[in-house]
C-alpha cells in the first residue's frame, strides 16, 4: 500500500475498540437535555481537548470546528472571513491543493483582489499548505509570522516587498503534513490562524471528520451567513432576527455534530499515541523509507541507453543528497530530509529512449501487481503547472480535447498530463518499496533484448500473400449485455451482418441505477459470470447467473415497458430504451449487489425479412418528437461497444502471446477468451502472428471490412471469463511486447462497408 498521503491504514484494534463502545454504551444528540445526551456532550468536549492538545495548544488559544472534511474546512474559512469588497487581498501558494484553492472563488465573489495593490487597510488572507500534496515539498511554519511582521528573511523576501497593508490572517493546511509530523500551535515562530485538517488521512478513520481550529482572537470578526440548530441563543421566525452562541464551536458547527464518528477519533488517537509516540519516531520512519525508495530507483532503475527510468518531481538537491555514493551522516540527511520534504515521491516515468510512459499505464500495471498508488493530478493544479510545464493554454487544449481530472489520457502530444505519486505511513514497510521496484524493473526497465525485438513484436511482416493464404474463421462471438460473458456462433448457423455489428452484439447495457452510468467488468468483474443468449427461434433472450433463476425478456418486451432514458456509456450520454419491468430490474439488481436496471440500444433500423428484429425499434413516444434532447449524442443505432462495431483477433497472434506467458511465468492461460473478439481468424501454416497488423481490409464471406485501427488494451483482458478471477497476465506481459509509445495493443477494429 503506497498511498498513504491519500489516506494511510486504521488500526484495527481502535476499530474493534469503537465499535464495542458503540454496542456496549448508549449516546444521544448533544442538543439534548437528557442525562445520555449530556453525557455525549462531555465526551465530544473531552475529543475538543484532546486534538488541541495533540497540536500543543489549549482552549484558551484555540477553538475546534468540526467539519466533514479539511475541503469543508477551507470552504467554511472562505466563507466566514471578513472580505471587504474592493479591499481585502487573497494570496495563494501556487502548489496549494485544489480545495484550497478554490477559496479563489469565495474571495473573489466578495470582490476581494488577488496580488493587487489594496486601496485601504482592510483583513487579508495568506492561505498556503504545509507541505504539498502532490510533491511532498514543505514550505516553513515561520511563514505566519513572516507574514505578520514582514519580516525580510530569505523564503519570503519578494513577496513582502508587495505586501499589502493591513491586518493579515494566515491560513493553513495540514492535511497533508500532519500524516506523519506533528504541528505545534503554541511554537513561538508559528503564529497561524486558522488550521484545516482531515483526521483520516492521520489516524485511517474515522473518515468523516475534519476540522477548522481558529484562534480565538478572530471570534470577533467571524462571519456567518446561514444558521443552523443548535448555533443560536435566540431566534424569531416572524422577522429577521437571532443572537448566536459565543463560543466559536457552537456557533459554527450547524446541526447535529458527528458525535459517532468524534467517538470514533478519541479511540483513533489513544491507539495511534500507543503506537507512535514520541511523534518523531513516525516522522523518521517515513523519511527513512523515502530516501531509501529514491535512492533505489534512481540508482538502480536506468535503461541500456543510460537513460533514467525515473523524471523527479521534488527537489533536485534533495536527488543529489540521496543518491550520492557514500550517504555519510544518514541521521543527519533524515533530518534534513523532514526540513524540506514529506514522505512523498513523485515522478514519471520514460522509455530508453526518452519517451514518457504514460501514468495510465502504470496504473493499469500496478493493480495487477496488487500496488496501490495514486496517479494523475492529485488535486493539485498549481503543481501540475510547474512539475509538468503546463500552460494554461495547453490545460485549456487538452481539455477541449478530451483531457478531464480522473480519465486516462496520460499523454497529449506525447507530453504528461499527470504523474505517479507513492507516499509513505505508519504501516509502510522497506518490503513494500522492495516490491514496488521489482514491479518497476520487471514491467518498465528495457533490456538488450527488448532493444532488438521491440520492433518486431510491435508489427510483424507477413511473409506470404494474406489475399492467397489458408485463412479461415475459427470463430464468431457476440456479446449481448455490454460487459456480460459471450454467446458463441454455432459454425453450422448464419448470423445477420448489419452496419453497426453483429446483430445483438452489445446491443444490451446494465445500467448502475445510483449513477445512471454503465457498469463494466474492469470494476464489477462477476459480471463475466451472466451469460445472455439470443433464441431467434423463440425471440427471447435468456440469462443465467450463478444461484439465480434464468431470466427471459422477449426480443420485443421494449416496446411496451419502456421508456427513453438518458445514461452514459462508453463516457458518452445517450438515449436508450429503458426496461420498466421490476422483474427483469430486481433480477440484475439482485446478481450485482446493488440497484440497476437495463436498457437496450437506440436505434432507426427497421426490421430485415430474414426473420430477425432490427436491435430495436424507436417506441412511439420518439417517433416525431420535437425535444431538443430527443438525439442521442452517440451515432445513432450505434451498439454500446466501446469503439467499433467488429474486433478482430488472430488465433496465431494469441498463441505467440501465450508463448511469451509462459516464458515469463508457469500461468497457464486460455488467451484468446480474455480478449473478447467477435471474428477469430487462423491459420495451420500461413498466418504469421501480428500479421493483421499490416492489414487495410479483410475480406469474410463476401463481406468486406476496412481495419479503422488497433485495439488498445487494459487491465480487463486478465479476467478469466470463466471464474471472474483476476490475475496479472496476459496484461502484464502483453506490455512489454506490445508496447506502442504507451498503446498496449492486441486485435484489429474492423467497420463493415
Amino acid at each position: 500500500y503506497l498511498d498513504h498521503a491519500g489516506a494511510t491504514v486504521p488500526s484495527q484494534t481502535a476499530i474493534r475498540e469503537f465499535s464495542e463502545t458503540m454496542c456496549q454504551s448508549l449516546f444521544g444528540n448533544p442538543h439534548s437535555q437528557s442525562r445520555v445526551s449530556l453525557a455525549t456532550a462531555d465526551r465530544v468536549q473531552a475529543v475538543r481537548t484532546a486534538v488541541l492538545a495533540w497540536l500543543g495548544t489549549t482552549e484558551r488559544t484555540y477553538s475546534v470546528i468540526f467539519t466533514a472534511n479539511a475541503t469543508a474546512a477551507l470552504k467554511l474559512a472562505g466563507e466566514c472571513f471578513p472580505w471587504q469588497n474592493d479591499g481585502s487581498h487573497f494570496w495563494y501558494h501556487d502548489m496549494a491543493h485544489t480545495s484550497l484553492l478554490g477559496v479563489r472563488e469565495l474571495a473573489l465573489k466578495a470582490g476581494a483582489h488577488t496580488n493587487d495593490i489594496p486601496t485601504n487597510n482592510p483583513f487579508h488572507l495568506f492561505a498556503y499548505p504545509a507541505q504539498c500534496n502532490y510533491s511532498g515539498a514543505r514550505f516553513p511554519l515561520s511563514w505566519s509570522t513572516q507574514i505578520k511582521q514582514r519580516a525580510s528573511t530569505k523564503p519570503c523576501r519578494r513577496a513582502l516587498q508587495y505586501l499589502p497593508k493591513g491586518p493579515w490572517w494566515v491560513l493553513l493546511d495540514a492535511a497533508s503534513y500532519l500524516t506523519t509530523s506533528t504541528l505545534n500551535l503554541n511554537s513561538d515562530e508559528n503564529s497561524v490562524d486558522m488550521v484545516a485538517l482531515s483526521f483520516y488521512k492521520v489516524f485511517g478513520f474515522p473518515t468523516g471528520l475534519g476540522a477548522l481550529i481558529v484562534h480565538n482572537r478572530l471570534a470577533p470578526y467571524f462571519q456567518k451567513s446561514y444558521f443552523g440548530g443548535g448555533t443560536v441563543t435566540a431566534a424569531i421566525a416572524s422577522e429577521p432576527w437571532q443572537r448566536y452562541r459565543s463560543q466559536l464551536s457552537d456557533k459554527f458547527e450547524d446541526g447535529t455534530v458527528n458525535y459517532g464518528d468524534i467517538i470514533a477519533l478519541q479511540h483513533a488517537m489513544n491507539r495511534w499515541q500507543m503506537l507512535f509516540s514520541p511523534a518523531p519516531r513516525l516522522a523518521f520512519h517515513t523519511a527513512a523509507l523515502s530516501i531509501y525508495s529514491l535512492r533505489r530507483m534512481a540508482q538502480e532503475l536506468v535503461h541500456p541507453t543510460g537513460q533514467p527510468l525515473c523524471t523527479w518531481y521534488l527537489d533536485p538537491a534533495l536527488v543529489q543528497l540521496a543518491t550520492q555514493p557514500n550517504l555519510g551522516d544518514p541521521a543527519g540527511l533524515i533530518t534534513l530530509w523532514l526540513a524540506h520534504q514529506g514522505p512523498i515521491l513523485n515522478f514519471n516515468l520514460r522509455r530508453g529512449d526518452g519517451n514518457w510512459i504514460g501514468y495510465a499505464e502504470v496504473a493499469q500495471l500496478a493493480t495487477l501487481y496488487r500496488l496501490a498508488i495514486r496517479t494523475g493530478g492529485a488535486c493539485n493544479p498549481g503543481a501540475q503547472e510547474h512539475w509538468l510545464q503546463l500552460t494554461p493554454g495547453q490545460i485549456k487544449s487538452n481539455l477541449e480535447r478530451g483531457h478531464v481530472c480522473w480519465d486516462d489520457h496520460d499523454l497529449v502530444d506525447n507530453q504528461p498530463t499527470g504523474s505517479v505519486r507513492i507516499s509513505f505511513g505508519a504501516s509502510s514497510r522497506f518490503e513494500d518499496v522492495d516490491r514496488w521496484i521489482r514491479f518497476l524493473a520487471t514491467q518498465f526497465l528495457e533490456s538488450s533484448i527488448d532493444l532488438t525485438q521491440s520492433s518486431q513484436n510491435l508489427i510483424a511482416k507477413p511473409t506470404i500473400n494474406p489475399a492467397t493464404a489458408d485463412i479461415r474463421l475459427r470463430g464468431l462471438a457476440i456479446f449481448p449485455i455490454k460487459s456480460c460473458h459471450g454467446m458463441s456462433i454455432h459454425p453450422d448457423k448464419s448470423w445477420p451482418v448489419t452496419e453497426h455489428g453483429l446483430m445483438y452484439d452489445r446491443a444490451w447495457s446494465v445500467i448502475d441505477a445510483r449513477t445512471h452510468r454503465a457498469i463494466g467488468q474492469k470494476r464489477y468483474p462477476r459480471m463475466c459470470l451472466v451469460r445472455p443468449v439470443v433464441d431467434t427461434h423463440t425471440q427471447t433472450l435468456k440469462v443465467s447467473a450463478p444461484d439465480h433463476p434464468d431470466l427471459r425478456i422477449g426480443l420485443s418486451d421494449h416496446k411496451s415497458a419502456s421508456e427513453v432514458a438518458d445514461c452514459r456509456v462508453c463516457g458518452d450520454q445517450t438515449h436508450s430504451i429503458r426496461y420498466l419491468s421490476e422483474r427483469i430490474n430486481d433480477w440484475f439488481s439482485s446478481v450485482m449487489g446493488f440497484p440497476c436496471y437495463l436498457v437496450r440500444q437506440l436505434s432507426p433500423l427497421q426490421p430485415d425479412t430474414n426473420g430477425y428484429p432490427s436491435p430495436t425499434d424507436i417506441p412511439d413516444s420518439l417517433v416525431g418528437s420535437t425535444d431538443p434532447y430527443s438525439t442521442p449524442h452517440r451515432q445513432p443505432g450505434r451498439s454500446f461497444a466501446n469503439e467499433s462495431s467488429y474486433l478482430l483477433v488472430s488465433e496465431n497472434s494469441a498463441a505467440e502471446l501465450g508463448r511469451w506467458v509462459r516464458q515469463r511465468s508457469d500461468e497457464a492461460l486460455d488467451i484468446e477468451p480474455k480478449f473478447r473478439a467477435n471474428i477469430v481468424i487462423g491459420s495451420e501454416s500461413d498466418l504469421v502472428p501480428f500479421a493483421e497488423d499490416g492489414w487495410k481490409a479483410v475480406m469474410i464471406g463476401g463481406q468486406y471490412y476496412e481495419t479503422v485501427k488497433p485495439c488498445k488494451r487494459c487491465q480487463m483482458i486478465c479476467i478469466d471469463q470463466e471464474t471472474g478471477q483476476i490475475s496479472k497476465e496476459p496484461f502484464s506481459t502483453l506490455s512489454v511486447h506490445r508496447n506502442d509509445q504507451g498503446k498496449v495493443n492486441f486485435g484489429q477494429h474492423l467497420r463493415h462497408v
